[in-house]
């Protein structure tokens, strides 16, 4: 698992990555900022429909071998970005994670 930590405009406040997270697997300084910026274009893209649909807990992109998480901090502007494997329950990865979040 790979998790960032995120401001507002997308810039990396911390990182930490798990012992099964391969080397291989894990992006130049450069990349992930660029992944940071597309992280919080989502949230910010999103966090818009919530006047629509209520709270929203996390935004959850799927891809062909990996999951992102997304998610917002009580704290105003921070965002925690979570690459979690394909077959990782988010719901339970989330009730994990959000009382940290609080």
């Amino acid at each position: 698992m790979r998790v960032l930590v995120l401001d507002k405009a997308g810039r990396e406040i911390a990182h930490v990555y798990s012992q099964s997270y391969p080397p291989k697997a894990r992006l130049g300084k450069e990349a992930e900022e660029k992944y940071g910026l597309i992280d919080t274009l989502f949230l910010e893209t999103f966090a818009q429909e919530e006047k629509s649909y209520g709270t929203m807990n996390f935004i959850l992109v799927v891809f062909e071998t990996t999951k992102v998480m997304l998610m917002r901090s009580r704290k105003e502007g921070v965002y925690l970005a979570a690459r979690i494997p394909r077959a990782a329950n988010a719901e339970y990865l989330f009730a994990k994670v959000k009382p940290i979040l609080d």
